[in-house]
């Protein structure tokens, strides 16, 4: 995941076509791997647009893990530009 993050960070293309493969991490068994999926997301949000579909197995997926989840999701929310408008509003109703 981290070759994964690093190329993305220099090649725009390359973190949109790869978002798939590290929301699909929110879902691993591990949760080392979902919370370094969740650093890899924040780091490369400058060049990705969220589907509401990965909006909601992220945010589903963060409900499982034991930390501070509403300043997680928030974090994400605010890097993360959203495609979809009602995204925006889901995602505060759901860390109220």
């Amino acid at each position: 995941m981290d070759s994964l993050c690093s190329l993305s960070l220099i090649n725009s293309h390359f973190a949109q076509v790869s978002l798939d493969f590290l929301v699909d991490m929110f879902n691993d068994e591990i949760e080392d791997v979902r919370l370094k999926a969740i650093d890899s997301l924040t780091k490369i949000s400058k060049y990705t647009v969220l589907r509401e579909d990965q909006l909601e197995t992220i945010l589903g997926a963060l409900k499982v893990l034991m930390i501070d989840v509403p300043i997680i999701q928030n974090c994400l929310c605010v890097y993360m530009c959203i495609s979809v408008w009602r995204n925006v509003t889901f995602c505060t109703e759901v860390t109220v």
